[in-house]
């Protein structure tokens, strides 16, 4: 997708001379990994490159758990997938062919086709499909399933074409890694997996190039399965300690955005959630948006200065009347 590459456009370039001042920002800890890496290879180290390059480029498949097909079967069913018929099982294309009408693109993203699939598999393919140079434990708000339960001994070897371990894809990007997940075709998928999973909250993407967001048809139904559990909040725990679910994952995707450069869609994925909450939605998230996810990008130096003040103001909005 051509718009992935020139949403990329605003991502400055590395430079090595001008780290030294940057603390935490992602260009610090780019420089920090790629002299790593030049340590590494200079010492003549092995480079094992991390399962999700391994699996976007096609040569290593994930094992998922089935849905079952009727009431009563087991789940116990697995399928191995590659890159492609994840991506279909996931987001079915249209049965037409690539060619399709916004009609037909709204009725396929409001379908209810490759959700439950991705349920079951929630964490091993968030990790698999969103992987980061940072993030290297396990995000909040979601529990293993038995299927990411599987371990491997430390010293096994493995092929190019084996399947794909959760010990693995828990790892952090190194800087190698980083450098071919940026390459066109690469990000390209990482953008379906995107959409996929923007799908699953309710959400799609109305502009490619900007990443401006909006609801899809079926979002009522979407809002209404993810929110949290009533039993959960009884009145005895305070907002900001009350579970958010699946919309935990968002805290890694927004991190992902940002580490390869898709600043506007960081930027709009917040600035579609303040105004989802301005319009009386999703308000459970507010707390959390105010601690972590805002921050996130306000504390970023790929953002610009502007879109940072849009979502200041965007944020005073929400928590100041019109009297204020």
């Amino acid at each position: 997708m051509g718009k992935v590459q020139e949403s990329q456009k605003e991502c400055p370039e590395l430079s090595l001379q001008s780290t030294s001042d940057l603390g935490g920002d992602l260009e610090a800890h780019l420089a920090r990994l790629r002299e790593s890496a030049d340590e590494v290879a200079a010492a003549g180290g092995d480079f094992r490159e991390h399962p999700s390059l391994s699996f976007y480029r096609g040569s290593r498949p994930v094992q998922v758990r089935l849905p079952p097909q009727k009431e009563g079967e087991t789940q116990n069913v697995t399928s191995c997938l590659h890159v492609i018929a994840l991506h279909q099982a996931l987001l079915p294309p249209c049965r037409d062919g690539t060619s399709f009408s916004e009609e037909e693109q709204s009725a396929r993203l409001s379908s209810p086709d490759g959700l439950e699939l991705l349920q079951l598999n929630w964490n091993r393919l968030l990790w698999l499909l969103m992987p980061s140079v940072q993030l290297g434990t396990r995000t909040e708000g979601c529990t293993l399933t038995e299927a990411d339960q599987i371990s491997v001994k430390k010293n096994e070897e493995f092929t190019k074409y084996s399947l794909i371990s959760y010990s693995e894809i828990s790892q952090a990007l190194t800087w190698k890694d980083y450098k071919q997940l940026r390459h066109p075709s690469m990000m390209d998928r990482v953008h379906y997996s995107y959409v996929v999973f923007l799908r699953f909250y309710g959400w799609r993407l109305y502009d490619e190039e900007s990443g401006i967001l909006d609801r899809h048809r079926n979002w009522r139904a979407r809002y209404k399965m993810l929110v949290p559990r009533s039993d959960v909040h009884d009145g005895s725990v305070s907002d900001s300690e009350v579970t958010i679910g699946f919309y935990g994952a968002l805290s890694r995707i927004l991190c992902v955005l940002l580490e390869l450069c898709l600043t506007r869609y960081a930027v709009n994925l917040i600035a579609f959630l303040l105004e989802e909450m301005h319009k009386g939605r999703l308000l459970f998230l507010q707390s959390k948006l105010e601690r972590s996810w805002l921050p996130q990008i306000l504390h970023s130096k790929q953002v610009a200065e502007s879109e940072k003040e849009r979502l200041r103001r965007q944020f005073y909005r929400l928590v100041h009347s019109d009297s204020d």
